[in-house]
């Protein structure tokens, strides 16, 4: 891997914890459309940095979807792609927010075991840190 994808790839690592970690916060503040934005974000961050590092990049949200959909095939795992649309229906949620506090924290479990499998997938040379469980 080059030290640009490196960078990149560890560049959307740590976006992914910080909107995780801000999902809680405004989850706590029950701000359910922004947690789930920002549960949302936290999930395409991490794709996007297996997809860095895999030499990939992901200009749209078909690609990014598009490359779920592959990763799940090729790793015989079909509940990254059903756990992301679960994410991805998160986004959608921020625009008209039909969705309430409680409906986004059954949802966080799911995301943040989303974004440790696909960690799981990044080089261990990359520095990283887990996210903890809660």
């Amino acid at each position: 891997m080059t030290s640009d994808l490196a960078a990149n790839s560890q560049r959307y690592l740590i976006h992914s914890r910080q909107y995780l970690e801000n999902a809680l916060l405004a989850l706590q503040n029950l701000e359910a459309g922004k947690a789930g934005e920002l549960l949302w974000g936290s999930v395409a961050e991490m794709v996007h940095a297996v997809a860095a590092y895999n030499n990939t990049q992901l200009h749209s949200h078909r690609e990014l979807k598009n490359f779920v959909i592959q990763l799940a095939r090729e790793l015989n795992d079909d509940t990254i792609k059903k756990d992301f649309l679960t994410a991805e229906s998160l986004h959608h949620n921020f625009y008209e927010v039909q969705q309430e506090p409680i409906d986004i924290e059954i949802v966080v479990p799911i995301v943040r075991e989303l974004v440790n499998k696909l960690f799981r997938l990044l080089p261990s040379e990359a520095n990283r840190q887990p996210i903890p469980p809660q």
